[in-house]
């Protein structure tokens, strides 16, 4: 039971991981001077948020299910946020920006560079918990375990093991300056620039994934 619900969550974190908001952030905040402090509390804000979102869900579905609630409810639920995030795929590559317009970077990306510590690691939080669409990918994780797994243990491993893999993109560049410092700083500014052109496509393609894993996930299990 615990390795299927593992094989489940193990997709749906790595599309979580792919999500280019938290990544950009962390970038443009280790770029700047003394970033790489800052970019550890960011770290540490986007694993407590992902493990928040997803510990909620989880003990909502544990709970759902215990009081006798049929698992086809959770399932219907998974079907939905599917359909929904595959729509939003469909509509963010319709609008994404052509031409000079995909070469300017988002406004609120200036605004990171000047942090503190303290409000990076909210910014981490924040990427997480608020974000509709990391919040849809928390809620559709919750569900997945919650309603494949029944006991605390089992579900605390689970949810640990999405957190780690979902955070490991922010985790890799932190990882990388504090330990190679200016070494890395022209391949974390190739980056950025990759992103910035790409970001659209690259949102539209991660909830595209994922809400096909979702609707798959809860078609399996109807």
């Amino acid at each position: 039971m615990m390795l299927d619900a593992i094989a489940q969550l193990f997709p749906l974190a790595v599309v979580v991981a792919l999500s280019p908001l938290p990544l950009m952030g962390v970038i443009v905040i280790l770029l700047a001077p003394g970033g790489g402090m800052r970019g550890l509390a960011l770290l540490a804000g986007r694993v407590v948020g992902v493990a928040v979102v997803v510990g909620v869900f989880t003990a909502f579905a544990e709970y759902f299910v215990g009081l006798g609630g049929s698992p086809t409810v959770t399932a219907v639920i998974r079907l939905i946020f599917g359909v929904a995030l595959m729509t939003y795929a469909v509509i963010k590559w319709l609008r994404r920006p052509r031409g000079s317009d995909a070469e300017k970077p988002p406004k609120w990306m200036a605004s990171l560079e000047g942090l503190s510590g303290w409000r990076s690691f909210r910014l981490g939080i924040t990427v997480s918990v608020l974000n509709p669409k990391e919040l849809a990918l928390g809620v559709g994780a919750g569900l997945v375990i919650g309603s494949a797994l029944y006991g605390w243990g089992e579900s605390i491993v689970a949810v640990v093991v999405y957190t780690v893999i979902a955070s490991i993109t922010v985790a890799a560049p932190v990882v990388a300056v504090l330990v190679a410092g200016p070494r890395v700083t022209e391949s974390l500014g190739e980056l950025r620039g990759w992103l910035v052109r790409n970001n659209s496509t690259v949102v539209a393609a991660v909830m595209l994934i994922f809400g096909a894993i979702l609707f798959s996930n809860g078609l399996g299990a109807l």
